[in-house]
């Protein structure tokens, strides 16, 4: 098994970080990489722990879910 693990500097724009995600794990899997490990908070980092609360998504279902399979 081939592990990578992504590095990237996420914002406060989901759609953005999942844009600048997407080309990483699709490059990660075109090396070979079956599991690809993401930062906790790649899909949102606001300056406040109360920031978290205007993007959350419900359990299933969301525009992160839909990103990651």
């Amino acid at each position: 098994m081939r592990v990578a693990g992504v590095q990237m500097v996420s914002g406060d724009d989901v759609a953005a970080n999942l844009a600048q995600a997407a080309p990483l794990v699709d490059a990660a899997a075109a090396a070979g990489a079956t599991l690809v490990l993401l930062p906790e908070n790649f899909g949102f980092m606001g300056t406040r722990p109360v920031d978290k609360l205007a993007v959350r998504e419900p359990d299933r279902g969301g525009e992160v879910r839909r990103a990651t399979p």
